[in-house]
């Protein structure tokens, strides 16, 4: 493409690797990409609150030649529309144009920054990979965006009709990263007996903590490792002490803290069953294709509590979505997993980043024009 792209992240880049991370490494290949992090609260140092700088943990060290980060200005008392809102929209835009003067399309996947293009005729795509906590905000981008990419079935259901244009881009995968370094033994995992039914993600309210807590006690010869953050403050982390200490408390269940993005392999690799023990009540939850893919990607079968789409055909996944359920579906996938390695890694190398980043070029193209 060799084009100039704004990319409006949610997330510091210094975080763990997710789907924005990969899709803006893979751009950088053969594009100039400005990376928009979380703005600075003017009004938040004004009342003396510390501004979070970027996350206690460093996920990954990566910075391609061709990304420029920006942590932009955001004015005090400009959370309601009115004049300090405009102001604080209008500071933005003068901080990423003198970072990059005139960018051929816009690629955002906050439903916050719809006004960065609002004077100048460059495309506004918005990718949405979550459900959003202000729909009336996300709906007024939708009415603007030239393009509207959705992560996730559900999400492309609710789109449609809302927006000019709407397409469906999956999580992928990067295999590669997962895979190096992959057969060393973590020293905190060396006395953890096997079988090994294991997470890896922040440990926060999405998690179904009793539905966890039950299948663990239910099968005392298993190892539940939860590989991510858990105190309060690193990425995602939002759980009460109290749930901690449950958890803490539980014999065969360990909480290993957050890793780098390029270890988590070795520590996938050590686990016998990925497990994705999602809460359904919450509002947030969708199937989690990203998770599935890192574990597949080595071979471990999977047992959630999320349904994947039909349309996706995911092998090796069993789900479960009571403990009574999630319990077989984790024995059935404990007994699957000698057997299943070869077809689960088979189907995560159909689902890389770099073959979703190649669709993904094609519509950003035809949209620039």
């Amino acid at each position: 493409m060799n084009r100039q792209i704004l990319v409006v992240g949610t997330e510091f880049w210094s975080g763990p690797l997710l789907s924005k991370h990969h899709i803006v490494l893979e751009l950088c290949k053969q594009n100039r990409v400005l990376y928009l992090e979380p703005v600075y609260h003017a009004g938040s140092i004004l009342r003396g609150q510390r501004q979070v700088m970027q996350y206690p943990f460093l996920y990954h060290e990566l910075h391609p030649a061709g990304l420029q980060r920006l942590r932009p200005w955001w004015l005090p008392k400009s959370d309601r529309p009115g004049l300090m809102r405009r102001l604080s929209e209008t500071l933005v835009r003068l901080q990423a144009r003198r970072a990059m003067a005139r960018p051929d399309l816009i690629l955002s996947f906050s439903p916050d920054f719809p006004f960065l293009g609002q004077h100048h005729p460059i495309p506004f795509v918005y990718f949405c990979v979550d459900t959003q906590v202000q729909p009336n905000r996300e709906a007024e981008t939708l009415s603007r965006a030239d393009l509207v990419v959705a992560g996730t079935e559900k999400l492309l259901a609710d789109f449609q009709g809302r927006a000019r244009q709407v397409r469906f881009l999956p999580h992928g995968v990067s295999v590669t990263l997962l895979q190096t370094g992959r057969d060393a033994l973590p020293p905190e995992m060396a006395g953890i007996p096997h079988p090994i039914a294991g997470f890896v993600g922040a440990v926060s309210q999405h998690i179904d903590l009793p539905l966890l807590l039950t299948v663990a006690r239910q099968n005392p010869t298993v190892s539940f490792v939860l590989v991510g953050p858990y105190v309060a403050g690193d990425f995602g982390a939002n759980l009460p002490a109290e749930a901690i200490a449950r958890l803490q408390a539980q014999p065969n269940l360990y909480l290993l803290g957050p890793k780098r993005s390029d270890e988590l392999g070795r520590y996938i690799n050590q686990f016998d069953v990925g497990l994705i023990p999602y809460d359904l009540a919450h509002f947030r939850i969708h199937f989690s294709f990203h998770k599935v893919l890192q574990y597949l990607a080595l071979g471990k079968p999977v047992a959630t509590t999320v349904a994947p789409p039909p349309e996706l055909e995911v092998p090796v996944l069993w789900v479960g979505t009571d403990p009574a359920g999630f319990n077989t579906a984790l024995r059935t996938a404990l007994e699957q997993a000698a057997t299943k390695a070869d077809a689960a890694a088979a189907f995560a190398k159909q689902h890389s980043w770099q073959q979703r980043v190649e669709q993904l070029s094609a519509w950003l193209a035809d949209t620039a024009g």
